[in-house]
């Protein structure tokens, strides 16, 4: 299980609201899964259609169980900005879960996503249970503090294309829909193209 798929009570209709992917370990996702499994259900229970990225590879339940989750805010869209699980509710229905906010962010302007990711819901973290969407909320969150120390300076990119326990390398070129203001250099220490016999000489750059 790579996330779940949240949705609050509207007027009577089930709203999705995102999803959320962080918050809980591998064991505690398992346990998740087989209490989900018992409530599979072919129908969709949202009132209105996902969007394609979490129409992908979901599977519904019918909604009945209340879960709690800590969030930073809501986006211009009405998704869950930030969301990290924290358990179960057993206290309420789900027919009272509506939308709400924290008192001190009620006023505040919703904030609008700007990237999109692809496979949001690959688990980097298999004992962690944390998502690719999961590593990029925080990196989002922690931003104002790494930021001094990362903003400007050269930095070498490891691929993990299935987590950090699948195979890796460094990604050495550019790609297609790669941001503009990245910018590229080359290694200053790599060794210098040579054919034949003759010693490579120095290039300009």
């Amino acid at each position: 299980m790579g996330s779940l798929i949240l949705g609050v009570y509207h007027d009577g209709d089930l709203t999705p609201v995102g999803r959320v992917g962080t918050g809980f370990s591998a064991s505690i996702a398992r346990d998740l899964f087989k209490t989900l499994k018992r409530l599979e259900t072919d129908d969709p229970p949202f009132a209105a259609p996902l969007t394609a990225d979490d129409a992908r590879q979901a599977r519904y339940v019918r909604p009945t169980l209340v879960a709690e989750v800590e969030f930073r805010a809501w986006t211009a869209d009405g998704h869950l900005r930030h969301a990290s699980f924290r358990g179960l509710r057993e206290d309420k229905p789900a027919s009272e879960i509506v939308h709400e906010a924290p008192q001190d962010q009620a006023a505040a302007k919703p904030q609008r996503r700007t990237i999109t990711l692809t496979h949001p819901d690959r688990i980097y973290w298999p004992d962690d249970g944390v998502t690719k969407e999961g590593l990029a909320d925080y990196y989002a969150e922690i931003w104002p503090s790494i930021a001094p120390y990362i903003t400007g300076r050269p930095l070498a990119l490891l691929r993990c294309p299935t987590g950090i326990t699948g195979p890796h390398f460094f990604q050495k070129h550019a790609w297609k829909g790669l941001n503009r203001n990245i910018r590229q250099f080359d290694d200053p220490a790599a060794p210098l193209p040579a054919t034949g016999d003759k010693p490579p000489r120095a290039r300009k750059r």
